[in-house]
Formats: C-alpha cells, structure tokens, sequence
C-alpha cells in the first residue's frame, strides 16, 4: 500500500526572523525600570518572592493596543491580586500578581502617553506627524498599575531598539505572563480572569526545594517525516545544580521509542536542551518526554503537559481523494508560522491597501468572499531588516499505489508593476521522506499573474477572475510513497506580492484532467446595456454553461453550448434586464468562475 503526504512550504526571504517572538517557556532576561512616577521595579525580585508578572507592550499609536488597554482587564487584574501595599490594589488581594503597562515604542515621546495632542510633533522620515495622529489617547488616565516609558527608562534594555532585541517584540500589543520559575508565557490579551486563570494553572505555586527537575514547553518543530529527531528542553527549578539527568520519549500508549542520558552542570533556572536520537514514527497520534533526576520532590512536572510532536508517514496518511477549500478546519490541515509576522495565513479578508485600519475581502473563484491561503511574499524582506523564512503548510494523503495521480488548486496573483519580481509559486514532489525534491510545476512573475500588475501595497483578489485554475499531472510519482510540497519564494531583495492558493484537491483518477481553458474568461463591455460578450480559448470541445443571477440569487438567465477548442463567444442579453449587479457564473469542463456585470439602462 502506497501513501501519498502533501505538503505545502512557504519560504519567503532567506535567513530565520531575527525578532521572533520569544519563545514560549524561555528564561525572561532580569530588568530594573522606572515607572513614569518614580517606581523602581526588578523583575527577578518579584519573581522570587512568588509573584507573576503580566507584562503589557503596547505603543501609542496602535489602535489593537489602545483597545485592549480602556477594556480594563489588566486593571482588574491588579486590583484584585497585586502587590499588599502597592498603589490602586484592593485590601482583599490575593497579593500574587503584578501587572506592568511598557509603552514599547523608541520613536514616541512622553507627551503621547498622556494623550496631550497639543505639545508637538514627531519627525518621522523628514515629516512632521502631529501627536494627535500618533497618540489613541490618554493612556495614563484611569490606568491603576505602574507605566513605563521605555524613552524616558535609564534601564540598559529598554529604549531604541535595544527593547525589541532584548524582549523580542514582534507586534504590537504583545502580553508577557512571566511566572516565578523566570519562564514566560505568550498571552492572547486575556480577560483578568483568564489571566490569573492561566497564572495558577501554568506557573509553580512553590519556591525552588534542592531538587526539581520541570519539563519545559517543547518549542522544536511539530512534526516530523518518516524519522524524528526532535531537540526537547528541562529546566533545573531546584537550588542544586543539576549533573545527570534522563530523557525518554514515549508513544500515545505511553511506551517508551528512545531514552537518551545527559550530563553537564545547569544552575537553578536554567534550562538543557536534548537533541534525541532519530526514531521512526509508529503513529501520527502524539509523542510525549519526560525527565527524571535523582532526588526529585516533585516528580508531577516531569512530564510534557501535551504531545509535543507527530510523525507523519506512509503508515499514517490520509486516503485519497482528498480536497481542502479552507472554509473549515481539518485533521489533514496544519499550519505553522513561528514568526508574528506570519507567511503563511488563511483568512477571508486583508487590511485594504488604500487604508490598512478597513478590511477588504478576499473574492475567490465563485465570485464571493472565500478563505484562502495566502503568501506574504510583499512583507518577506521589511524595513526592520527582517527576512522570514521556513514556514510549513502540511496535507496529508493516501495513495493506494495507483498509476494515475493529479494535484489541482486555484491560485491569484498580480506582480508588481515596474519590477523584476521574483515571486514564484512551484509543486515540489519527494520519494525518499523529503531528502531530495524535483519540480512538478512552476511559474514565476509576469507567467504567474492572475491580475493586471500593481504598482504599490498588497493585492488582494477583487473578482473570479483574477483566479486561475491549475492541475498538476502526478502520474510519474503516483506508485510511490509521495510527498508534495508548494512553496512560495520572493527575490532576495524583496519586493514580492501576495500569492493566494484555494480549493486544493489531490486526486487518484484514471485520467488527469484537462485545464479546459486557457488563459483568462473575458466579458465585455462591462457595464453592459443591451448586450454582453463572453469570450474565452478552449483546449478542447466541451460544454459551456453560462447562468445569470442577480443580487438576491434568482437565476435570470441560462445558456448552454458545446463549444469547439479555440477561441470561442457567447452572447449574452441583457435587453430585458434592469439596470443593476449581476453575477454571471462561467462552467467550462473544469473550470468554473463567476464575473460581476454591471447593466446600466
């Protein structure tokens, strides 16, 4: 029996983000601050003393911050469970938490802070922006918990860019939970009970004893091919140095697939990472790690609190045919983008280009809004020096060892207008677990249009026709263990655009099917007073159906012919329609696309 595992790469630009967020259950580098009232705060001495500390980076400007700060979460947080003494914190505390407010922008001034919109402006690449467009508001009204302004902090860390590199603030606002062991924790803007919540499920409820040896958050890649060789970590959150320790890694049934030793000398808070030896996966179910040290006190944090990673292969894939449209989850879909930036996104709307604060949707190839994977390669190389890479959509397929075999996708893209664009959208295949690749399909720039080229921002599919349909013949893999990999790749220098890809389908057929048109489905004029023209260049003889509907979805019109290949028309009236949108959907063999026509009386 031959399996089939699909996988969808995206690598845009060519080294690792450099400021990734930073990674769940890393050790939180110490800081002293000053708070804009004169409040000195060390971290690592409210840690030891048991504290959580919720870290909110926001800047002034960022209408998302803004938002989650009047929501008054953080504040009732600190009411309710910060620090016996500190200002604005209720008597009845739990006297647990402490919540800090860094205002996490180096161009801002204090005056934003305050929302004072009358004190200036800013020079931001030789203009002067006033405050009032750079500021939400008053940020330290009715804000109970300390505010730093990291432009005003003497700290070492924090101001210019030295609080990105030290903290790793990938976007803004970025929630820091970081516990008493000094591992942090990456928060989703948390109500205040969630956060707390999450403050005693997550972090230890006791100081260090002489012994402990905790599992930390497996941080490695989560899935692997045929073999794993994953890399897991444990931290020493004992007094005593840790000498001699043991890893094993055990299967869903809880038996034991590797045991690996370490040695070394990790001091209290520190964490090892163990690369463990490769093992061949036995289940796409997942594999867990666990640590051990002798004299533990608390061997209940030895183990890892999920399964961490998966092992796809033949004997675990998914059976054939298999299609993914986007619109819903699936166990076969996976996507993972470490980076906050993200190359590799499903969604049904972008930031428009002509004002990124408004949504615009993405219309796909039935002429409605649709979800679809989309590439960054427009944001692979920004202005912050960042060159994303490495980001991994995974499908998984069956293949019951047959002759015949085809991957179809719709994909849209318009190159940028008066440049050399790179982008390239390729179908990679492998038969030996993803050692080596060959080619199957690929298009590059000006051959990968779908649209008429943009001059500047993102570009976002407005109409069906800016999609096109591909089928990639497969037979030459079919009867082996296939993997197959798309992957997006943007010029060095950047200045890439978005690709979209949508309604993948792999496909065990006895017949690879034909791509029944070639080139875009034109209709003219548009808008349209009597009559339409549809015109399109047919590959081979087959059925056309055109079928007018219009803004409520009552069917108008339809036509249906059998066409010859070439260049072909069908007319459309319109004589009898009122003035208004229409949508003309277009099915011919196997490809199905709807236009809007505008009829003006």
């Amino acid at each position: 029996m031959k399996k089939v595992l699909l996988t969808l790469l995206i690598a845009a630009g060519f080294a690792t983000a450099s400021n990734a967020q930073l990674a769940e259950g890393s050790v939180f580098p110490d800081f002293t601050l000053t708070s804009i009232t004169g409040q000195t705060i060390n971290l690592y001495t409210l840690l030891n003393s048991g504290k959580t500390v919720f870290i909110d980076i926001s800047a002034t400007w960022c209408p998302p911050c803004w938002a989650y700060h009047i929501s008054g979460a953080l504040d009732t947080l600190y009411k309710q469970h910060g620090p016996t003494g500190w200002a604005n914190v209720d008597a009845t505390t739990t006297n647990d938490v402490v919540v800090l407010f860094v205002q996490g922008e180096a161009t801002s001034h204090l005056a934003e802070l305050y929302g004072d919109v009358a004190a200036g402006a800013i020079l931001y690449a030789g203009t002067e922006i006033p405050y009032a467009q750079v500021t939400q508001g008053n940020w330290v009204a009715n804000t109970t918990y300390p505010i730093i302004d990291d432009t005003t902090s003497t700290d070492p860390i924090v101001g210019t860019a030295a609080l990105d590199a030290a903290w790793h603030i990938a976007y803004f606002p970025t929630v820091y939970m970081i516990c008493r062991d000094h591992l942090v924790h990456v928060m989703n803007q948390p109500t205040a009970a969630l956060a707390y919540a999450a403050s005693l499920a997550t972090c230890p409820n006791y100081a260090p004893p002489a012994v402990d040896a905790k599992a930390t958050a497996y941080t490695g890649q989560d899935y692997y091919y045929c073999n794993a060789t994953p890399s897991v970590s444990f931290q020493n959150y004992g007094t005593n140095p840790i000498t001699t320790a043991t890893i094993t890694v055990t299967d869903q049934t809880g038996a034991t697939v590797v045991t690996m030793p370490w040695t070394g000398s990790l001091a209290t808070y520190a964490i090892a990472t163990v690369p463990v030896t490769s093992f061949a996966g036995t289940s796409f179910s997942g594999y867990k790690y666990s640590v051990a040290v002798t004299g533990d006190t608390h061997l209940a944090n030895n183990v890892s609190v999920d399964s961490v990673f998966k092992v796809y292969d033949p004997s675990n894939a998914q059976s054939i045919p298999y299609s993914e449209n986007f619109e819903s989850g699936t166990n076969a879909f996976k996507y993972d983008f470490p980076d906050a930036y993200g190359l590799a996104i499903v969604s049904n709307t972008l930031a428009n280009p002509a004002n990124p604060n408004v949504a615009i949707d993405i219309i796909g190839t039935s002429g409605t809004q649709t979800n679809a994977l989309w590439f960054d390669n427009y944001d692979a190389t920004n202005p912050s020096g960042d060159n994303l890479s490495n980001y991994t959509i995974n499908f998984v397929f069956g293949n019951y060892n047959v002759s015949k075999a085809s991957l179809a996708f719709d994909y849209s893209y318009a190159p940028k207008s008066g440049s050399s664009s790179g982008d390239k959208l390729e179908v990679q295949v492998s038969t030996d677990c993803g050692s080596t690749w060959s080619t199957a399909w690929s298009a590059t720039g000006t051959t990968l249009g779908t649209a008429t080229a943009i001059s500047s921002n993102w570009f976002v599919p407005s109409a069906a026709s800016q999609w096109k349909h591909e089928v990639v013949n497969l037979d030459a893999y079919a009867s082996n263990d296939l993997m197959i990999q798309i992957e997006s790749v943007t010029a060095s220098s950047g200045n890439g655009e978005l690709v979209y890809v949508d309604n993948l389908t792999f496909a065990n057929t006895t017949e690879v099917p034909t791509v029944t048109v070639s080139g875009d489905i034109e209709m003219y004029p548009n808008p349209a007073k009597d009559m339409a023209t549809i015109k399109m260049n047919l590959n081979e003889t087959t059925n056309v159906t055109v079928e007018v509907t219009d803004a409520v979805g009552r069917t108008i019109n339809t036509i249906a012919q059998e066409l010859s290949s070439g260049t072909q028309t069908i007319s459309v009236s319109t004589s009898n329609m009122t003035s208004g949108l229409y949508n003309v959907k277009i099915s011919a063999g196997s490809v199905v696309t709807t236009k809007q026509l505008t009829v003006i009386k």
